[in-house]
């Protein structure tokens, strides 16, 4: 087990990396200061970078960046150039997060501890909701009219979670 920290989540994936692979570290490592992160950056070999494969890797040898350190160090510009021009290259990512049994809580590290009666409070906000309509009893620093919402024309139907969503043969 190990305990990554870093300012982007890049760095924390390689510092979590790092804190598994090296005994010395005790099982934690922290990237929030900049010597340490370099000194990281030096030590790694480009292809445990998260994102950067053994293709890529192969592609990046012959520029001369082996380290993770060279890759940060390189002309972003120049790196550009290695990818075929017309094609618009994007990621996706699914994240599972807050996967827990109900009252199981996990804490992050430097927050404050939950204050007590929170979940009880929380239940009476959904039972009000619930009665009342979504969103009649919300936290004050949500707005009630957003000016940005979410784009739903590519929403996938929810056929495991929703009755109305339920796919129908005939």
């Amino acid at each position: 087990m190990g305990v990554g920290i870093g300012p982007t989540k890049t760095l924390a994936k390689l510092a979590n990396w790092a804190a598994k692979t090296w005994p010395k570290s005790e099982g934690v490592i922290d990237l929030r200061d900049p010597s340490r992160r370099d000194r990281l950056l030096q030590m790694t070999e480009v292809n445990e970078v998260w994102g950067v494969g053994h293709r890529l890797t192969a592609r990046l040898k012959p520029l001369g960046i082996k380290t993770a350190w060279d890759l940060a160090q390189y002309d972003p510009t120049s790196l550009h150039q290695q990818f075929r021009p017309g094609y618009a290259y994007s990621k996706a990512e699914v994240l599972l997060m807050d996967l827990r049994q109900r009252g199981e809580f996990t804490g992050d590290l430097f927050a404050a501890a939950p204050r007590p009666g929170a979940d009880r409070l929380m239940a009476v906000v959904d039972r009000i909701n619930a009665q009342e309509g979504r969103g009649t009893v919300r936290l004050g620093r949500v707005p009630a009219a957003p000016k940005w919402t979410m784009r739903r024309e590519m929403l996938s139907q929810r056929y495991t979670t929703r009755w109305d969503e339920l796919m129908v043969v005939k």
